[in-house]
């Protein structure tokens, strides 16, 4: 914009060298001035605002405010926890002593002398010297007897019992240093379950530890131990038995071997095996004896015996012509024979 345009406020002046000068404003509205200033006569209306400009330079800053005032309190918050226990304090000063009191002093006499019920009285000075206890009581000497052992009856245990420490074997001589059940009889302890079941166990006069009475009756049931098997069972059986299984091609099945009344039978699992034939006299020969001959009409219907023990060694065919025609079969039967002592015919049930 030229220097010689000067703005007050809303009104523009112009003063221009040449008259006839045209003058072009920032927001495109043109003046032509006359060569003498006029008068303003009338403001027009003001023009629309012009754009903003670069914001200028940062001020200086200004100088602190005063101090507000202060805010309402704060929430209290949470108790600590609890701090270390201080030091014990000094011990004060010991008080005044009090006046003294009513218990007077015992008479000077050289006697010995107890107070009770507010009165000095004579009382025995030692107790009797006769190597026994004694104890004092109202100013006389009592003796104290002291039980000897345990109660011998009666009394329940209310929590556990354990005796001394005992370091030798079972097997050393003589009772330990432990608990004894002690006994004329049959020294014995009980076990029971209230309402269920009750025992007894314990030691006969024979050296063997039972079980038994109580619950189950008038009976005693013997603890076996390796002392009376010798460490192996079969001695003491009085016999050597038989091994079942264990040998070549044996398996293990149960083996049963009984009388059934007539002979020895063997069953092994639950298959019956039969009778077991036991010694002589052994067969030592065989033959086919001769029984004979028979003749019959072909019969396809039965099956039927030709001679009672006998067995058919051979047969023929026959055809007889009676009327219609008829076949007869021949049969050569003869007895299975064996020989022992003497010959035997076998014979079949």
């Amino acid at each position: 914009m030229p220097d010689d345009i000067e703005i007050w406020e809303d009104v523009i002046t112009v003063l221009a060298e040449e008259p006839t000068e045209i003058v072009q404003i920032e927001d495109g509205a043109s003046i032509i001035p006359t060569s003498e200033p006029g008068i303003i006569t009338e403001v027009g209306p003001p023009g629309p605002p012009g754009p903003i400009g670069p914001p200028g330079p940062q001020g200086t800053q200004g100088p602190v405010g005063s101090t507000g005032n202060n805010g309402p309190p704060g929430v209290t918050g949470p108790t600590g926890p609890t701090g270390p226990q201080g030091e014990q304090g000094i011990q004060g000063e010991q008080g005044v002593p009090g006046p003294p009191g009513g218990l007077g002093e015992s008479p000077l006499d050289g006697k010995f002398y107890g107070r009770m019920s507010g009165a000095w009285s004579i009382g025995t000075a030692e107790a009797p010297n006769d190597n026994k206890q004694y104890a004092r009581k109202n100013l006389t000497w009592s003796e104290v007897v002291i039980p000897a052992s345990l109660p011998i009856a009666g009394g329940t245990m209310t929590g556990k019992i354990t005796t001394a420490t005992d370091t030798a074997n079972i097997s050393s001589g003589g009772g330990h240093n432990a608990l004894e059940v002690y006994g004329s009889g049959q020294p014995s302890i009980s076990f029971h379950i209230p309402a269920v079941f009750g025992a007894n166990f314990g030691m006969a006069s024979d050296g063997n530890f039972y079980m038994g009475g109580w619950s189950h009756g008038a009976a005693a049931y013997k603890f076996w131990t390796t002392r009376d098997f010798n460490y192996t069972p079969q001695p003491n059986l009085g016999y050597t038995p038989v091994q079942q299984s264990g040998g070549a091609y044996q398996a293990t099945n149960k083996i049963y071997i009984g009388w059934d009344g007539g002979g020895v039978r063997a069953q092994v699992d639950a298959t019956d095996m039969g009778r077991i034939v036991f010694g002589g006299p052994y067969l030592s020969g065989g033959r086919l004896l001769y029984a004979g001959d028979v003749a019959m009409l072909l019969d396809v219907s039965n099956y039927i015996d030709i001679m009672a023990h006998a067995v058919v060694s051979g047969y023929r065919t026959a055809y007889l012509q009676v009327g219609d025609a008829y076949i007869i079969n021949g049969f050569r039967c003869r007895y299975v024979q064996g020989y022992t002592t003497g010959w035997f015919t076998f014979a079949f049930a």
